[in-house]
Formats: C-alpha cells, sequence, structure tokens
C-alpha cells in the first residue's frame, strides 16, 4: 500500500486466500448451527425456504434419478406442476447435480458454503483484475462473501439467490481486461512522482489507458452469465444489467469489442436454451404472467429503511436488508470523495439500485416497471440492492487504496478529518436516540462509528489489519443475527405421526388450509398435496383451487392457499367444498383447528392437527402413478382435476385403461442445443491447449 507489506502477505495468492476463506465460511455456518441435521432459518422463525422448498425439490430430484427416470413433472405439490421447466428447481444448474451422490442437507449446506467462496473469490479476481493489492481484495472478497444481504438471503433459505449473486463478480471480472499498470491505488508499487492525482494509472476507469486496449475472452463471460442465470433467473437480471453497464462505461469502442460481447451472449443463450426455451412457452400459462403493480412491489424498502444503512438492523427483514457495514460505508465515501468523476460510475450503480430497491416507494421503479412490464415477474425489488453491495465495496477498496497514497496524504488527511466528525456526531446522535429502546445493540453502533471515526482521523497510521479486524467483528456482529442451523427433527420427525396416519389412512390427496402438512413432510413421505407452496402455478389452477377450498386471496400469492400472519388460524372461515375437492383428488384435510363441514369425517387429532376425511371422495380412477411422468386411470373416468389438457400432456387409450405422459418438447430441443454448446466449448478449450505449447515452441 506504498509502505512495503510483510512478505507472507504479500505473497497470499489465490490458493491461501481460498483455504482462509473456505476455513472462515466453514467456522461462520458451524458456529450459526449449520451441519449434517441442519438447515439455514432466519432467527425466531419457524419458515425458510431452505426447508419449504430446496430440500423437497434436492430429495424429489435424487430420488427420481436414483429410480432410473428424469423428472419433467412433480404431482407433489398443487395437483402437479411441471418440475424441469420450474427455474426455482434449479434442475440444469451444474452444481445441484451434486445432489446426485450427497444427502440433501449437506448437498443444501455443502452448496452454500462453496457459494460464499466462489462470491469471496470472484471478488477478489475482479479487484486483482483492476489493479488492487493481494492484501486489499483479499478484504474485499471476504467482505462480499460475508456481505450481510447474502447471509440474510441464506438464512431465509433463498439459496438460489446466494447461488446467482456468487456469479456477479465473475461476470464484472470476464468483462473487464486486465491493468497492465496497475495503479498507486492498487499496488503501491510506483515511485512518488507518478503518484499524483492526474496519472491516468491511478484508476482503470481510464478509457484511454492501456488496460483496455487487450480485447476480453467472450467464452468466460458467456459461461459465468450462464451460470448466473441458471441458478436464479430473477437475481441475474440485476447481474446482467450492471455487466452490460460496465462493458458500456469501459468500452474502448472498437468494432471487435463489439463481436466479442455479441459472442458471449450467444453463449450464454444457447447455453441456457434448456431453461429458457420450455419456460418462454409455459411463462404465459402461470399465474405470475398477471402481476400487478402491487403484487409485484412487495418488501419495497421504506424511508425508514435507509437509516439502517448506517446503524445495521440486526435480525431485521432479509428482503429489505440495505446493512453493508458502517466501516465500508464510510471508507465507500471516503473512496468517491477521493475521485468523484473517475469513480462516479460506482455511485450512480449505487444510487440507481438503492431507487429501484423503494419499489413503489420511490419514482424509479413504477414508471421503469410501465416502460418495461417483464420487472413485474421479478417481485421484490430490494433484491436489484445487492448491485449497490458490491458497488459500495469496489468504492470502499478504492477509499483505503486512497488514505494509503502517500502523495495524497495531505488531501485525504483534511478529507478524512472533516469525515470523521460528521460520522461521530451523527454516530452519538443515533445512538442516543435508540439508546432507551435497544441499549446494546447501541452500544454496538455507538462504538463501531466511534472507531471507524477514530480510524479515519488517524488513517496515515492505522494498517490494513486493523481496518480488517473491524469490519470483520462489524459484519460478524450483524451476520450472526441473520442466519441460524435446526435440526431435522424440528421441522421433519416432529411430524412422522401425522404423516404415517395418512399413509395409513391410504390418503389420495391432502389439502390444509393452515399448512399443518408442510412441504418438507409430504415430500419425504411421498403425499400427494392439493395446494403448496410454489410461485409456479398455472393460472388456471388458481381460480379451481380457490373454488374449492373457499381461500380467494385476492392478489397473488406464492402460496396456495394464500396465509394470513397467524398461519395457525389462518382460512378458519372459509368454506370448503368438499365435492370439488373430491374431483381433484383430495381424500383428506388436515387442519390446526376443528373444520364444521358435513361432508368431513373427523378421524382423530394428532399433536394438536385435526384429520378429516372427504366422505364424498370415491376412488373410482383406480389412478396409479408409474414414475414421475406418467399416470393411468380407469377407462372410463372422468378427466377432470387430472390436468390432463395441460401443456406437455398426452394419452394413450387401452380397453382397460388411459394412459397420461408428460413430455415437454421444448426441455429436449433446449437440452440439444446446451448440450451442443458445452461440447463446441470443451473442444474449443481443448483446441486452445493444444495451441498454446505449439505456439510456445
Amino acid at each position: 500500500l506504498g509502505r512495503g507489506e510483510p512478505d507472507v502477505v504479500a505473497r497470499l495468492g489465490a490458493v491461501g486466500f481460498t483455504v482462509l476463506l473456505a476455513l472462515a465460511a466453514a467456522i461462520f455456518l458451524l458456529v450459526v448451527g449449520l451441519n449434517g441435521d441442519s438447515l439455514p432459518f432466519p432467527h425466531n422463525s419457524q419458515y425458510s425456504d431452505a426447508v419449504t422448498s430446496h430440500w423437497p425439490d434436492t430429495l424429489f430430484f435424487k430420488r427420481s434419478l436414483a429410480a432410473g427416470e428424469f423428472p419433467l413433472w412433480r404431482a407433489l405439490i398443487m395437483a402437479g406442476q411441471p418440475f424441469a421447466t420450474n427455474p426455482l428447481n434449479k434442475v440444469w444448474y451444474p452444481p445441484q447435480w451434486l445432489a446426485v451422490i450427497l444427502p440433501p442437507i449437506i448437498h443444501l449446506n455443502v452448496l452454500l458454503w462453496l457459494h460464499m467462496i466462489m462470491a469471496g473469490l470472484g471478488m477478489r479476481a475482479f479487484a486483482r483484475r483492476i489493479g488492487f493489492t493481494a492484501v486489499l481484495a483479499g478484504l474485499m472478497g471476504a467482505a462480499f462473501a460475508f456481505t450481510p444481504r447474502l447471509i440474510s438471503a441464506a438464512g431465509a433459505g433463498h439459496l438460489d439467490i446466494v447461488y446467482a449473486i456468487a456469479w456477479l463478480p465473475w461476470l464484472l471480472w470476464s468483462a473487464t481486461t486486465p491493468t497492465p499498470n496497475p495503479s498507486p491505488a492498487g499496488r503501491g508499487e510506483r515511485t512518488k512522482e507518478h503518484m499524483g492525482k492526474g496519472d491516468p494509472a491511478w484508476s482503470p476507469v481510464n478509457n484511454s489507458h492501456a488496460a483496455h486496449q487487450a480485447p476480453i475472452n467472450p467464452m468466460p463471460l458467456g459461461i459465468f452469465a450462464a451460470l448466473c442465470f441458471l441458478a436464479d433467473v430473477r437475481t441475474s437480471v440485476f447481474a446482467f444489467a450492471l455487466t452490460a453497464a460496465y462493458a458500456l462505461w469501459q468500452w474502448d469502442r472498437r468494432r471487435e469489442s463489439l463481436i466479442r460481447y455479441g459472442l458471449a451472449a450467444l453463449i450464454t443463450i444457447a447455453l441456457t436454451a434448456v431453461q429458457w426455451l420450455p419456460l418462454i412457452t409455459t411463462l404465459p400459462l402461470l399465474s405470475r404472467v398477471g402481476l400487478t403493480p402491487a403484487d409485484s412491489a412487495i418488501d419495497s424498502v421504506q424511508a425508514g429503511h435507509l437509516l439502517s444503512l448506517l446503524v445495521g438492523d440486526w435480525g431485521g427483514s432479509n428482503e429489505a436488508m440495505l446493512y453493508v457495514g458502517v466501516t465500508i460505508l464510510a471508507l465507500a465515501a471516503i473512496g468517491w470523495l477521493s475521485a468523484p468523476r473517475r469513480l462516479g460510475f460506482w455511485l450512480v450503480v449505487t444510487i440507481l439500485a438503492g431507487l429501484y430497491a423503494l419499489g413503489d416507494n420511490g419514482f424509479l421503479w413504477p414508471p421503469l416497471v410501465r416502460l418495461i412490464p417483464l420487472l413485474l415477474w421479478l417481485r421484490v425489488p430490494p433484491r436489484a440492492w445487492i448491485v449497490g453491495i458490491f458497488a459500495l465495496i469496489v468504492l470502499a477498496g478504492y477509499g483505503l487504496a486512497a488514505m494509503a497514497d502517500p502523495a495524497r496524504q495531505t488531501a485525504m488527511r483534511a478529507l478524512t478529518l472533516r469525515f470523521s466528525a460528521g460520522m461521530v456526531g451523527l454516530g452519538v446522535a443515533l445512538a442516543l436516540i435508540t439508546l432507551p429502546h435497544d441499549t446494546f445493540h447501541a452500544l454496538i453502533k455507538l462504538a463501531l462509528l466511534l472507531i471507524t471515526g477514530a480510524f479515519l482521523i488517524g488513517a496515515r497510521r492505522v494498517p490494513i489489519a486493523a481496518w480488517a479486524l473491524l469490519i470483520a467483528v462489524d459484519l460478524m456482529l450483524m451476520d450472526t443475527s441473520l442466519i441460524t442451523g435446526k435440526s431435522q427433527a424440528e421441522w421433519l420427525d416432529r411430524y412422522q405421526p401425522l404423516a404415517q396416519a395418512l399413509l395409513d389412512a391410504s390418503a389420495a390427496r391432502v389439502y390444509s388450509p393452515t399448512y399443518s402438512l408442510p412441504q418438507p413432510v409430504a415430500a419425504y413421505w411421498n403425499i400427494q398435496t392439493f395446494g403448496g407452496v410454489d410461485p409456479f402455478q398455472y393460472a388456471d389452477f388458481v381460480p379451481q383451487f380457490e373454488a374449492a377450498t373457499g381461500v380467494r386471496a385476492g392478489a397473488y400469492s406464492v402460496t396456495l392457499p394464500a396465509l394470513g400472519d397467524d398461519v395457525a388460524t389462518s382460512n378458519r372461515g372459509a368454506v370448503i367444498n368438499a365435492g370439488l375437492l373430491a374431483i381433484w383428488e383430495v381424500s383428506h384435510i388436515v387442519a390446526a383447528y376443528p373444520i364444521d363441514n358435513p361432508d368431513l369425517r373427523l378421524l382423530g387429532q394428532i399433536d394438536g392437527v385435526y384429520l378429516y376425511a372427504n366422505t364424498l371422495y370415491k376412488p373410482m380412477r383406480d389412478m396409479r402413478w408409474e414414475g414421475a411422468n406418467r399416470f393411468s386411470v380407469a377407462a372410463g373416468s372422468a378427466e377432470a382435476g387430472l390436468l390432463s389438457s395441460s401443456h406437455g400432456w398426452s394419452a394413450q387409450m387401452t380397453p382397460t385403461r388411459v394412459f397420461y405422459s408428460y413430455n415437454e418438447p421444448n426441455v429436449w430441443i433446449g437440452l440439444v442445443i446446451s448440450g451442443i454448446a458445452v461440447i463446441g466449448i470443451v473442444g474449443a478449450g481443448l483446441i486452445g491447449k493444444v495451441r498454446r505449447p505449439r505456439e510456445s515452441t
């Protein structure tokens, strides 16, 4: 950093950083309670998408492959829905195939650990590519791997979002050409007379600099974009937007560069065809297409949440988690103020991401979704904030680098003195305001702000290790409040008596107005349910479901039936139509309260759950499932309630039975396209390896 670094630190390479980050991530996950018997949850919550969705998805995928069948359809939830076409199931995401060899719980925890590592490695690689030292790049990588937004997503069980976030820095890395003459803000190797503000090498944002003379390689850019898309379609939209803006910002206006970006886009399109091709044909059939702005703006950041940027929100909402670390925020401000024009791109990214996160509480999102209605499909505007966090960490790196630049000590000292004074004053005011309500956290906030301010005042004498420690303490205090592990005994094993009772009663399909038969329980014991938790819902199924259950949400809901804040009392006034349920093969109903309906017969009460038999259900169809994608019924049976007319289903008649098969043809077309792309990429890589030794010879 201009004053020399310890040899062991200076030589710390990617391998050493990977080992340290892997150990840190493993220790963190173990400390918060994740192991071979537990999955991530938010603190003080009994629900997590890791358990509700990802674990059942992984279990079904693993069981189907073990049975020798590729799962195109899943009958277990919502009376059946496409499985491979649903991007939330990540069938086409390569790391998901580790489920073949790993138990589902271990699989999900290992993937979380691996993607935390990939996120940190990616940020470090990007920082190194734009000219930062190994030390600063490593600090930026660790800050991104443990950023509270990523950890809060993991705690909520939004593992697909974590996976996609991990590929964001790799996208930026692959869209950046290496800096051959790194800046003093990056390496600290240039002489003092070359470290002035006017030096074009100070920042890689100068498009005339030699850093942008080498063309980008479209292959890694296309591959990382494909991985991001396959991990989570929604998050990839924000990642692609940032990458496109960054590429445009550093574009040298040469035709060759434009062609290479075009090739990268074609590679991404080809590699992901197996996902997007069947999805675009199914999308018009889904209820999500009818989202209104009010439905889509759920969890939008409110003005009051903006204060959490500075003071944090321990154990707060995972979707509205804005906190990036008070130390990182202060350093980011210093970084931008040190070179506002050169680093203006990252400030603009931060501001735009913040405005989008406000959703319908701001002025950017409403006209944007009117202009681009497909953005409504993404829902939850605050998820765009991850690109703002990325930009803030980049600015923080520049802030540390600027304070360490010997040629700029005088100017930086005046800047940091003024900034730290304001930070300390604001910190004291905020602490006094929050002290009566939350003494412990108020004191922590005050301490972090005061220490950060003190570090800024004495920036010249504060070693990088001290900044690293302060950032680590800041992030760990927040992160440990956002995630905890809960064992299988809590979310699966304790429901065994209820599941066994349904199996003993030969339940064909079960409905619960109160989520009394959780999705992982039904998946484990292979019990079909009429409702479920999944945003991938057939539009024509939802009204039929509401008519049968008497529950009308009035707005888009990812759960069928829609559930209130108190799940145990939800839908108590709904009038169940047992006849319509019988058409849909619903033989039993379970609820957290007694149901007064003459067509339902109480079988008993198990651990506070009431179990009813639907007296109108008659198993006259003799329905038999023969794998994930095929079932048969007795000839002459009514077809209502079978979804047999849905896209992809076909029927074959015999004198005694009718055989229904599900086969989404676009899946196989997409698989061929993606397969050819993979073969082409592997072939190009092998040819490149052969040519390089020949050229060197």
